[in-house]
């Protein structure tokens, strides 16, 4: 039993069968559900950018773009956005594959998983040859492949796939050198991390773990010492370099939608997402606690509310404490490491979620940021697998575990919890007969006149008649704009520099723009406005508007909206039957906008007024929830100051001082809604209860 293994067999059989074996279930599983086209989300975007070889939506994303268009030259059957859909697929593949490694690299202490080790007796290396560890390992990475959030990500083009394999890798190399501390892989892991940062900025996270981690091999000297921080950062720049493409590419892009790179500002605005609003706090506490107990809801029931669902999130969930465990007894730098990249990921994306622009998207929505940290969980899942494995059948046995029917048994269990997290979000997840967003892209298009002007209100309405018109060529003669763009000094230059013909941009300059965020979007309104006025007799135009739809369970829907023809008359019949008059109190926004004066009924103008109005009511609605009174009241107020006839908006102040005890003010708000909207149900039987009470 105790003499070196011969070297002429030197091939671990059984970490190559289970590691082939993960990566064609994982593989096979996203083939047969990928997505044979465009979807809804970033997809639209990220498929166009790399086809046309520019840069998606800040900050960019070079290195998906570039690989992209490698995969969108693959001699396989599909259109395009199949082709990058597949890419998708392809990194989630090898991303569940590292999770396999890093499993068993963990378990046999840095030494090499795919081959016999010479240098010692059997009995040391008894955990790296029995089959049963790599069983463990398999359902580890099954466990973060089956789980709702990356699932879903690797079946279309979204650039979390390729992040999660570079942050892998990273994390392999760093291990490696932490426990050889050969330089080698410091370098190499410096270099990946650098250039994954053109994939996603998810990496920064990782430097202060990285760091205690190296700290606790006693490397933390090494790398921090003359040549050695030199180099690191001279390759982590190499790395970075990537993200040049973007002021590359920029001179030559005349149709593009997210800034200019060309020059210094453009490319720091670009790379540091300058459109997006600073990270704050917005929300209580109590709000806060609520995300953070949804999320970790959502990790243990594996997003499925099913009975079967939360059984096997449970035994997933109990398996990953165990892994932490396992990590606590046996390696705990590296413990340090994964747990403290995986709570940097968790913590960050949680405070990203509380910033105004982002608390009315959902917990799935945001999930897909937290998929480092789902990975980092599924290593933890093979490893309180493995823990459970060493402690009932190779404790005390024989060092080639001859218990046969209990390695039988274990084997039994693992395949029938990987079948279960399969079949609990197969049906979420099958995306092989999706063609909804292309479908709904191709009806808008269908629907306008020839040489339209279309301006979506929302990214999401962009995306995909983006691909239809700029990958398949379907529907050129429509001039599709952002409205959300219409606040930068670029996007107006740019349309200038493609010379449309009849067609007319109005006045604009970067300090027209309001700092405030409500009366921003007020004067993008008024922007769109005034290009339709301006190219109205010339063009048709259309104008897409996003609704919320607040629906209790919610649904699956992804866009709901109406497409509105623009007319120099008032509309008629898809809102109101006739247009009503507009009432503005003194100094409101109707005079800021420069809209209309008293007594103009132009439905396209006053919308601009409705709009904001529907906008404070339902964050007036928000700031009840969170028991935010003094806030709640101000919202509401400025709803029906903005917009007499926003009869919703009497309804929820009638509310509001209900819940005041303030019955005479409620009772009015209450008549007032009905007053606009005769059927207004609820405010008669609100009415009604009054009487009563």
């Amino acid at each position: 039993m105790n003499e070196p293994i011969n070297s002429k067999n030197n091939l671990n059989i059984s970490a190559v069968i289970f590691f082939v074996m993960t990566l064609l279930i994982s593989g096979g599983v996203y083939l047969y559900t990928l997505a044979p086209t465009v979807t809804f989300g970033d997809s639209g975007d990220f498929i166009t950018a790399a086809y046309a070889l520019r840069f998606a939506h800040p900050p960019g994303y070079p290195v998906f773009i570039i690989l992209g268009k490698l995969f969108s030259l693959l001699p396989i059957s599909g259109e395009i956005a199949y082709r990058i859909n597949f890419m998708s697929a392809f990194f989630s593949t090898l991303s569940v594959g590292m999770v396999y490694i890093l499993v068993l690299f963990l378990v046999s202490g840095g030494k090499s998983i795919f081959k016999k080790q010479n240098n010692g007796p059997l009995s040391e290396n008894q955990e790296i040859l029995n089959p049963g560890i790599h069983a463990c390992a398999m359902l580890g990475a099954l466990s973060f492949a089956f789980s709702g959030t990356f699932w879903s990500q690797a079946l279309v083009a979204k650039v979390h796939p390729l992040a999660a394999f570079l942050t892998a890798v990273v994390f392999l190399l760093i291990l490696k050198y932490g426990w050889t501390g050969e330089r080698k892989f410091w370098f190499a892991s410096v270099f990946i991390w650098g250039f994954s940062l053109g994939t996603h900025f998810t990496p920064v996270l990782y430097i202060l773990p990285v760091l205690l981690f190296l700290w606790y091999e006693k490397k933390l000297k090494d790398i921090l010492s003359g040549s050695s921080l030199i180099y690191g950062v001279s390759l982590a720049l190499l790395g970075f370099s990537v993200n040049l493409m973007i002021p590359l590419v920029s001179p030559h892009l005349i149709e593009v939608e997210w800034g200019l790179g060309d020059s210094w500002q453009g490319f720091k605005h670009i790379l540091l997402r300058g459109d997006y609003a600073p990270y704050e706090w917005a929300r209580p506490f109590s709000a806060l606690a609520e995300q953070i107990s949804t999320a970790a809801g959502t990790l243990i029931t594996g997003q499925s509310t099913s009975l079967l669902g939360l059984l096997y999130g449970l035994i997933i969930t109990c398996m990953g404490l165990l892994g932490i465990l396992w990590l606590i007894k046996n390696r705990r730098g590296e413990l340090a490491l994964l747990a403290g990249a995986a709570f940097m990921v968790w913590g960050f994306y949680i405070a990203n979620s509380n910033h105004p622009m982002t608390r009315q998207l959902s917990l799935e929505t945001r999930d897909i940021f937290f998929i480092p940290a789902y990975m980092i969980f599924g290593i933890w899942v093979g490893l309180g697998l493995v823990g459970i494995y060493q402690k009932k059948f190779l404790e005390g046995e024989s060092p080639t575990g001859n218990n046969k029917t209990g390695v039988i048994i274990w084997m039994i269990v693992i395949i029938f919890l990987s079948c279960l997290g399969f079949s609990i979000q197969i049906q979420r997840h099958n995306e092989r007969e999706y063609f909804l967003a292309k479908d709904y892209a191709r009806c808008l298009m269908d629907t306008m006149e020839k040489d339209a002007i279309y301006i979506g209100d929302d990214d999401m309405h962009l995306f995909p008649l983006w691909y239809l018109q700029q990958v398949e060529g379907y529907r050129t003669d429509i001039l599709i704009f952002s409205r959300t763009s219409f606040y930068k000094q670029w996007y107006y230059d740019n349309l200038k520099k493609r010379n449309l013909p009849q067609f007319q941009l109005p006045a604009f300059s970067e300090g027209m723009v309001p700092k405030d965020i409500l009366k921003a979007q007020a004067f993008l309104d008024k922007q769109l406005f005034a290009l339709f006025t301006l190219n109205l007799a010339e063009r048709p135009c259309y104008f897409y508007q996003k609704y919320p739809l607040k629906i209790t369970p919610p649904l699956p829907v992804s866009q709901v909206g109406l497409l509105y023809r623009v007319t120099q008359n008032p509309l008629k019949g898809s809102i109101q039957a006739e247009p009503y008059p507009y009432l503005p109190p003194a100094n409101s926004y109707q005079y800021q906008l420069g809209l209309q004066p008293l007594g103009e009924r132009d439905f396209w103008r006053n919308w601009a007024i409705e709009r904001l109005s529907d906008y404070h009511d339902l964050e007036g609605q928000y700031w009840m929830g969170q028991m935010n009174l003094i806030r709640a009241e101000a919202e509401l107020l400025q709803a029906v100051d903005l917009n007499p006839f926003n009869a919703r908006g009497h309804f929820d102040l009638g509310e509001y001082y209900l819940t005041q005890g303030e019955f005479e003010k409620a009772r009015d708000s209450y008549a007032r809604a009905l007053y606009i909207n005769p059927d207004m149900e609820k405010a008669r039987v609100a009415i009604d209860k009054l009487k009563i009470r």
